[in-house]
């Protein structure tokens, strides 16, 4: 029997043609001939699958086991469950590869395993480690290929874990003789909730295109499918088929297989044009549609926050007959790399090496026109949450405002008795459906996790982000955020954007989630919407009733919903039926308006400081190790004392000679307390006035946060001066010690 074309699924070489591709020969080299992971990455119906099947089943050298992810992404599996599940798919599919596998036995591998482990993340790793190359013993190479990995981001949080378990697994490939790839429409970075991009950068990523500019070899195979159609005739009529579908594998088995079916011989000049206009019609048709032609659609949908422009940026595409140069970077409110990964997803277009833009193929056009377009926004517009426009809509009578979940327990959702980040877009504005009114809302992305995983990383990144979209039209940014970390992130996101901020920068958080009706969650984000419309142009936290500056409020309940307070500083704003600014803040606001300077961004700061908080019996030589052995990376020390700076001074417990050390190792020493420390009471209290003696400098009346996070600031930057010689490392503590002492952004008196 002739080989015919697939009409979908994965090319089976027995039965379908396959058109051989240079990607074969270099996926081969990474899985089969080392030890390697690979991405392998395209739009739908590309032959994704097909490639790796191809290179897999040519060699005996190897256990291939086939993951289908999509049979693991029901929302209801606890992580426990999900990996469970995962590794009984990998233990049944070996007891097909080899003949005396017993397989069944991981069930209480994985039950004793999970109940001593409590990191998600390596799961993966010792699953290999540890059950396959330890209790089961099997020698041979692997390549585990996990197909449709896009569908992970349907599931809950803990997927993230199965992705931070590749990158694990990549590190070990060699000693565990192993191969992994990882199929896709989207690099698996867009997948990743909580990490950064850079963090799953790892292997190398294989793109799969269309066959629109192939050799005479491959032709000749995608020739070989039109077995009806007489042999010098076929060539000429393979290349004309591409020609229309732009050289796109199923659609152009779909026509490959309608010829075969209807024609044989030779075929006249119109037919195939025909055939071509009779699919485009029948495609157009609600009863006839190929559920191909309706993916792009609800790929865009399942986006509301990127979907208006997706859609703009595709109808310029169609606009012209050609490449187009569509400059997203310029003309997006939202993270360009996202807008170009859905629109490259979606399917409906091509792009050029040079980064421009045409549409995929002439039957593409014809379905995917103006009419489609216009329908697609219709049908957008029509998918209210509780009767509100998704916040995606432009809305040009209402403030522009960037959105940023975090996470905390007001970006966190409910399932099953456990706190989580929402699994997309839409399912965050139904947790808010009167956000829409209150102004046009873009989701900005990024990671989203608890506030006890938020670090010095987090807050540059984050400064970086609203930085970036400075002139993008926003009237102000609001970064929902846990409780935990708050006037830490704050804070150092406060100092990184600097004094000449030019729109409202507000933090919002709940002790509550939006699942308790009585809570604080909608009231307190509602309430951080109504502060961003006012000209508070800076970084501050909308709680409760009060609005903060960031570099002056410190956590005060994890329970009461008024959590937070100022000690030093009067709010800025009581919220009551009005938003009542304090005299203090208008009457310095209005004196600094003039001197405000230019909108720079300085957002790196130093990690290794280590913060020492005294209680009674505390001893000094339990840190002699840890800052001063050989290689020891603390540049900074902060000492948070019980009282106002006092320090124990007598015997072995006595800090003063810790401090002398440390300074005169060229080591700053920070004392800081939770109460303001204030000059008067440094220089009356003797328990106080000696650590300064001794060298260690007072941070006066700044909160614990403020003062470490502005430490980290200028100490990353005096470093910089000493590397180039600016500054000498002699003379780097009373560096310190001045810009300690300077207010830069109202952060002490």
């Amino acid at each position: 029997m002739d080989k015919c074309f697939a009409d979908g699924g994965c090319v089976d070489k027995s039965r379908h043609i396959y058109a051989r591709r240079k990607e074969d020969v270099k996926l081969k080299e990474l899985i089969i001939d080392d030890c390697s992971t690979v991405y392998v990455n395209g739009p739908r119906a590309v032959g994704k699958s097909s490639l790796v099947r191809s290179v897999t089943d040519d060699s005996n050298e190897v256990i291939t086991i086939n993951v289908d992810l999509r049979f693991y992404s029901r929302k209801e599996y606890t992580p426990e469950n999900w990996f469970l599940m995962l590794f009984q798919a990998i233990d049944s599919s070996l007891s097909f590869v080899l003949p005396n596998f017993r397989h069944g036995e991981v069930i209480n591998w994985f039950r004793t395993y999970s109940s001593e482990y409590s990191s998600q993340a390596n799961y993966l790793l010792d699953f290999f480690k540890l059950f396959i190359r330890g209790e089961k013993n099997i020698k041979r190479k692997f390549v585990i290929v996990f197909d449709e990995v896009d569908v992970i981001q349907s599931n809950g949080y803990h997927t993230d874990n199965f992705l931070t378990g590749i990158v694990l697994l990549n590190k070990e490939l060699q000693n565990l003789n192993l191969s992994q790839v990882l199929i896709s429409i989207s690099h698996p970075m867009f997948l990743v909730r909580e990490l950064k991009y850079s963090d799953i950068k790892i292997g190398t990523r294989i793109i799969v295109n269309d066959f629109e500019n192939i050799d005479e070899i491959t032709m000749k195979d995608w020739a070989e499918g039109l077995f009806n159609i007489n042999e010098e005739s076929r060539l000429k009529l393979t290349k004309e088929i591409i020609e229309y579908t732009g050289g796109h594998p199923y659609i152009s088995g779909i026509i490959g297989n309608i010829i075969n079916s209807e024609y044989s011989g030779n075929i006249e000049n119109n037919t195939l044009k025909k055939i071509i206009d009779q699919f485009i019609t029948d495609q157009k048709s609600s009863s006839n549609i190929n559920p191909h032609f309706e993916a792009p659609r609800d790929f865009i949908l399942m986006r509301p926050s990127l979907a208006y422009e997706v859609l703009d940026f595709y109808e310029q595409v169609i606009a012209v007959d050609g490449y187009i140069d569509l400059d997203i970077e310029k003309k997006t409110a939202n993270d360009p790399k996202l807008i170009i990964a859905v629109l490259s997803i979606t399917g409906l277009v091509r792009r050029h090496y040079s980064g421009q833009y045409k549409c995929r193929s002439y039957i593409y056009r014809r379905i995917f026109n103006d009419k489609w377009v216009g329908n697609t926004k219709s049908h957008l517009g029509s998918r209210l949450f509780s009767g509100n426009v998704l916040a995606s809509h432009k809305r040009s009578d209402l403030p522009k405002i960037g959105l940023i979940n975090c996470g905390g327990t007001l970006g966190m959702t409910e399932h099953d008795g456990k706190i989580q980040a929402p699994s997309n877009e839409e399912e965050f504005y139904r947790m808010f459906p009167s956000l829409s009114h209150m102004a046009d809302v873009r989701l900005i992305p990024f990671r989203i996790k608890d506030g006890a995983n938020m670090f010095i990383e987090d807050y540059s990144e984050l400064a970086k982000h609203i930085y970036l979209r400075r002139d993008d039209g926003f009237d102000a940014f609001i970064i929902m955020h846990g409780t935990d970390t708050l006037t830490y992130t704050a804070s150092g996101v406060a100092f990184a954007l600097g004094k000449g901020l030019n729109c409202p920068v507000v933090f919002v958080a709940s002790q509550a989630p939006v699942s308790v009706r009585y809570g604080d969650a909608e009231i307190n984000l509602k309430r951080a919407f109504a502060v961003a419309t006012m000209k508070i142009n800076e970084v501050v936290i909308c709680f409760n009733d009060s609005v903060f500056r960031a570099v002056r409020t410190e956590k005060l309940s994890d329970y009461r919903f008024n959590g937070f307070h100022s000690p030093t500083y009067p709010a800025i704003a009581t919220i009551s039926e009005k938003i009542e600014l304090s005299e203090k803040w208008s009457s310095e606001n209005e004196t600094n308006k003039s001197s405000a300077p230019e909108y720079m961004l300085n957002n790196e700061f130093e990690p290794n400081i280590l913060q020492i908080v005294q209680y009674p019996g505390i001893n000094p030589k339990n840190y002699e190790d840890i800052v001063f052995s050989c290689g020891s990376k603390v540049k900074a020390i902060i000492i948070q004392s019980l009282g106002l700076g006092n320090l124990p001074t007598m015997g072995e417990y006595n800090f003063l000679p810790f401090i002398s050390r440390a300074v005169s190792k060229n080591i700053p020493v920070v004392i800081t307390s939770k109460y303001p420390i204030l000059p008067e009471f440094v220089e009356k209290y003797i328990p106080a006035s000696r650590p300064v003696q001794s060298g260690a400098i007072h941070a006066g009346n700044m909160t614990p946060s403020a003062a470490l996070t502005k430490l980290s600031w200028i100490l990353k930057g005096i470093y910089k001066e000493v590397e180039i010689g600016i500054t000498k490392v002699e003379n780097l503590i009373r560096v310190v010690e001045r810009k300690m002492k300077t207010n830069y952004i109202g952060e002490l008196d």
